[in-house]
């Protein structure tokens, strides 16, 4: 059986199962318009298996029957009414608060290690021009996931890695303050 809803709001008041569910969309005639099955195994985002975050199809034109096609969001029960939270380049950005006390930090990625995506959190003291690079172990750059100007606030990426292989990695925050700092994240397979 489906979910059959008439309305569609940001007030949910049912969870989806963590461990996949049918889900039907109807139209005003209740004809059913799009369906899936999702699950909570590889190959589909295990960062959404009940850690908090919730799936999102990440572009409307891919076919949402594949695992591919979706992403763990990057705010706990998604973005309904709003747009995604997840771009199709697999870097999603939040951005909270209006200034941070004190310096420049770079959280520990979560979660570490991680087989799909992982979540990034820093925040800044000052407005600066930032850099969110990764690294592999030999040092060379393997992703830009962020460069630009930043105002002193908190903000978290969610990082797709599904396109690189297994291994050690290394996530380094710089700014034109002079703050650099670097954290090791393990992708597993």
């Amino acid at each position: 059986t489906g979910i059959k809803a008439k309305v569609i709001s940001d007030d949910f008041d049912f969870g989806l199962s963590g461990s996949g569910e049918l889900i039907r969309l109807y139209n005003p005639m209740e004809e059913i318009i799009d369906s899936l099955t999702y699950d909570d195994d590889a190959p589909w985002p295990v960062a959404a298996d009940g850690r908090g975050y919730t799936l999102e199809l990440y572009k409307s034109a891919l076919d949402n029957a594949l695992a591919s096609s979706w992403k763990a969001s990057l705010n706990a029960g998604g973005t309904p009414g709003r747009r995604n939270s997840v771009s199709p380049t697999g870097i999603s950005i939040s951005q909270s608060g209006s200034g941070i006390a004190g310096r420049a930090y770079l959280e520990h990625a979560f979660p570490n290690p991680f087989n799909s995506a992982a979540k990034i959190k820093y925040s800044l003291a000052s407005q600066s021009n930032v850099q969110l690079v990764v690294y592999n172990v030999l040092g060379q750059k393997m992703a830009v996931l962020f460069k630009g100007r930043q105002a002193a606030a908190a903000y978290s990426f969610i990082w797709n890695a599904d396109t690189f292989p297994a291994g050690l990695y290394f996530i380094r925050l710089t700014t034109d303050k002079g703050f650099v700092q670097t954290r090791k994240l393990i992708l597993l397979r």
